[in-house]
């Protein structure tokens, strides 16, 4: 697991105070159990409150949705506080019909541990519509298809997480036969399977769209 994570300059994310956020403490891995002690990363979230909720694309749970069953899945995400790495639960989530969006619940033990909770970093949003050639940039967790912990234990388990560039295009409007009538933001930034639901960032540092 990267120990830090790195957006190109004039894209990094600040908090209130006005000092750049890590990508991979804000930005993790969403992975599914298949068996005990494996998981299989299904796609990329990032916090949007203080205490755990966070969004995504809604095909990164389309295998689950279409589940009769959602008591037979097991999701995880990995929360990197900037000098301890927690795996956290997926307590909830749920999903747009319009649109490729989606929103989480991790388990931050607000329950038990009431005077210390795992806290989020998270980056600040805009409804701002880039502009035509501006560049973006995103962080993801792309190319772990299999995280197995039940190996050898003095062998850490890798995980892999990148940074994609591009520019925006143009707002792609609905099409006439598109009955939720969404449009969406057209980018060159090319994304790996994995990478799906990661934040985009414009050039104030500020998420501005979700990879689709």
């Amino acid at each position: 697991m990267p120990k830090s994570g790195t957006l190109p300059e004039n894209h990094q994310a600040r908090d209130g105070n006005g000092n750049i956020i890590s990508a991979t403490e804000g930005i993790f891995p969403i992975c599914e159990e298949i068996e005990k002690g494996k998981l299989r990363v299904i796609g990329t979230g990032f916090y949007i409150t203080r205490y755990g909720l966070f969004m995504t694309a809604r095909h990164v749970f389309d295998s689950l949705i279409r589940s009769p069953s959602q008591k037979d899945y097991t999701l995880r995400i990995f929360h990197d506080t900037g000098s301890e790495l927690h795996i956290r639960n997926v307590r909830r989530f749920c999903y747009s019909h319009h649109a490729d969006l989606a929103l989480g619940e991790a388990d931050n033990e607000i329950e038990r541990f009431p005077e210390n909770p795992i806290q989020s970093r998270r980056a600040p949003m805009t409804t701002r519509i880039p502009t035509m050639g501006e560049k973006l940039a995103t962080f993801a967790f792309p190319r772990n298809h299999l995280l197995d912990f039940t190996g050898d234990r003095t062998r850490p388990v890798q995980m892999f997480a990148d940074t994609y560039r591009g520019e925006f295009t143009c707002v792609q409007e609905p099409g006439k036969y598109d009955s939720a009538q969404i449009a969406r933001y057209q980018t060159t930034v090319v994304l790996e399977s994995g990478a799906s639901g990661a934040p985009v960032f414009d050039v104030r540092g500020k998420t501005c769209a979700v990879a689709c």
